[in-house]
């Protein structure tokens, strides 16, 4: 008889154990204070990366614009010198073009540089996003 209730026991035993359950995860509590703190980084870290996500939208569209003037430019300088007119204000409107085409090709690097930051810093934001998530998951789940 006490063989068999010792089976029983160390059954039970062996059987809790295989499954996982355990006295410490069944009364873990998330603590609200962690798990509200996490929450509220997470919508300001969501907040943040959505602001990020729109500057280089629009960065991108800038510098499709950017990068249609300076193409327009371009070939209107390249016309105008093309013409072949040496008269005083062909010359003159081909120095113009010239000037606005240099302008342009300005603007338009400026444009891929301001893309290349918007999204180094979209990049960092979506990391601290991540984390955010991360930390939320953790507080729910007593991890921290």
């Amino acid at each position: 008889m006490r063989s068999a209730l010792l089976a029983v026991v160390l059954g039970a035993a062996v059987l809790t154990s295989a499954c996982g359950s355990s006295p410490a995860a069944d009364t873990c509590t998330p603590d609200q204070a962690k798990v509200a703190t996490a929450q509220a980084a997470k919508t300001k870290a969501d907040a943040d990366l959505k602001a990020a996500d729109d500057k280089v939208a629009k960065a991108k569209a800038d510098s499709t614009a950017a990068d249609a003037v300076m193409n327009k430019a371009n070939a209107d300088a390249d016309a105008l010198q093309a013409s072949g007119a040496t008269d005083a204000e062909s010359s003159a409107k081909a120095a113009e073009a010239a000037a606005t085409a240099a302008e342009a090709i300005s603007k338009s690097t400026d444009a891929t540089v301001a893309v290349k930051a918007a999204e180094e810093d979209q990049a960092t934001l979506k990391g601290k996003a991540d984390e955010a998530a991360k930390a939320v998951k953790n507080a729910q789940s007593c991890k921290g």
